[in-house]
């Protein structure tokens, strides 16, 4: 598995998440790290998606419409 030991899959950075991203294409347990990443609510990239995005987009809807996160 390419995520093991890297850490661009948690990586602050935009860029090293875009590359783990790409590097997730044939990975032997893509499909289970899909139905896994729903469930972990996680940062970082999770079957070649970067959910960081997602959860920030959260957060900022959830402030600016007044309800917490």
């Amino acid at each position: 598995m390419p995520c093991l030991g890297d850490a661009r899959w948690l990586s602050d950075s935009l860029h090293d998440r875009r590359q783990a991203a790409r590097l997730c294409v044939g990975c032997p347990v893509f499909d289970e790290c899909s139905s896994a990443a729903p469930k972990t609510r996680g940062f970082g990239v999770w079957a070649g998606k970067d959910r960081t995005m997602r959860l920030r987009h959260r957060a900022l809807t959830a402030t600016t419409q007044g309800s917490e996160f």
